[in-house]
């Protein structure tokens, strides 16, 4: 079979130029114009989308604020919808849960901006991208990123490993110094995820660069793995909640077929 070869290199992206060049041109066009931490915020988004696209619907969201007289301020959020809930993901505040999943995607601006302004009522021009350039960094890199990181490594169990017999993701929440300090909108402090081959269950901690940690169980509540306690433990915060979220095997089936044909169509002619 031949195979037809571009007139340009393969690493660029049809244009001339190499891909990793425009993505560095990108992030300094977005430090010039929106300034060093906006955009850092805007490639910490972008990489997020892009850990997350595989697994689960995703949007980029900027949302700005301006005060009369002062210089506007951007934050970027990730949006996606994953096992029917709806969640957001923003650099600055981590991942938070924002309800039952819309039917319609991408979200509607109103549905988008009345969770914002839950956040934050100053932020009131948003605007929706359905994919972003994505800067060469790495999600280990993500501040606040858990479940992001949790959620990609997913992908890499269902290529490494093979489908699991169940999966899910433990998400802790934490009692906070100052009730009513911060609004209450589906906060995640941290995330853990578990799994199952044949009888024996695993856990991965997105904070530790070490092997799976075997567990006895993945109860939750007063019942809580002796594994999982260790690593919910915070010194200065006690724990509120232990939530499991289990993955229905017919999303990881359906996410393992998504990959091997993204495997397939990645093979060498």
């Amino acid at each position: 079979m031949t195979r037809y070869e571009p007139r340009f290199p393969r690493w660029t992206n049809g244009r001339g130029l190499p891909v990793e060049a425009r993505r560095a041109v990108l992030v300094m066009l977005m430090a010039w114009w929106c300034g060093p931490a906006a955009a850092a915020s805007y490639r910490d988004a972008a990489v997020a989308q892009q850990a997350v696209a595989e697994i689960a619907d995703t949007v980029m969201v900027r949302a700005m604020a301006s005060k009369p007289g002062a210089s506007s301020r951007e934050q970027y959020f990730v949006f996606f919808r994953f096992e029917g809930l709806f969640w957001s993901y923003a650099p600055e505040l981590g991942t938070r849960v924002c309800g039952a999943a819309p039917d319609q995607w991408p979200p509607s601006g109103a549905l988008v901006t009345g969770w914002i302004h839950q956040v934050d009522p100053s932020l009131s021009s948003i605007s929706i991208y359905r994919g972003a350039q994505t800067p060469l960094t790495s999600q280990a890199d993500l501040p606040n990123g858990c479940v992001i990181a949790c959620l990609a490594q997913i992908s890499r169990l269902l290529v490494n490993a093979g489908t699991p017999d169940e999966a899910g993701l433990v998400l802790f929440s934490y009692d906070r110094p100052q009730k009513g300090a911060e609004p209450d909108v589906g906060i995640i402090d941290h995330s853990i995820l578990v799994y199952r081959y044949h009888e024996n269950w695993f856990c991965l901690d997105p904070r530790l660069q070490e092997a799976p940690l075997p567990l006895k169980q993945v109860a939750v509540g007063l019942h809580l793995d002796p594994t999982l306690r260790v690593l919910a433990e915070r010194p200065a915060y006690r724990l509120e909640h232990a939530r499991l979220l289990l993955i229905a095997s017919r999303t990881l089936d359906h996410l393992a077929a998504k990959i091997a044909l993204r495997l397939w169509n990645q093979r060498p002619d």
